[in-house]
């Protein structure tokens, strides 16, 4: 019983912690669960990755690929070319359906500018989907910031979760920066 209560508080814990890359910290929603954690980035759900996710990925941009796709985002580009390469690349791909932009904006996510698109698509099983993006460009690193959730009840009732922990996002110092 003394473990189970000790393992207990240590997920409470670790769940309440900010979260710490190389190159960013991020206080993760309490009751949502890291799926992977990698040097290409995070993915974290609360019920399931088909009712919603936030991801957060980080691309070196002088490489040409990443992970066999050819890198879209450019150094110096600006937050609106981004939201322009990003939706061409939301475009493209066959497997949204019905793909409808409901907001493109600049923003500033911890102290830069950077790019917001909010979009509606239907996946190619039917569900019904809202995204937004943030993407943002430091130096050589582009990150790109995602929550998605299924239309019906999961979006509206996860997006003030998102919104707090984008509040929380803040790119590292470069001399911290490994």
């Amino acid at each position: 019983m003394k473990k189970l209560t000790l393992l207990l508080f240590l997920l409470i814990l670790v769940s309440c912690a900010p979260y710490q890359s190389n190159r960013y910290t991020v206080k993760m929603p309490n009751d949502w669960h890291i799926l992977k954690n990698s040097k290409e980035g995070t993915l974290i759900t609360k019920d399931g990755v088909y009712l919603q996710t936030i991801s957060i990925t980080e691309r070196n941009v002088d490489n040409a690929t990443t992970e066999g796709k050819k890198n879209i985002i450019k150094k110096n580009m600006l937050p609106n070319e981004i939201a322009t390469a990003l939706l061409a690349d939301l475009e493209s791909d066959a497997s949204l359906k019905k793909l409808g932009v409901l907001n493109n904006s600049i923003l500033t996510i911890s102290g830069k500018k950077g790019c917001n698109i909010s979009v509606r698509y239907t996946t190619a099983k039917g569900l019904k989907t809202r995204a937004i993006y943030y993407g943002l460009l430091d130096g050589n690193t582009f990150y790109l910031i995602c929550y998605e959730a299924a239309e019906r009840y999961y979006f509206e009732k996860d997006l003030p979760t998102f919104e707090n922990m984008m509040k929380t996002f803040q790119l590292l110092a470069a001399d911290k920066k490994q």
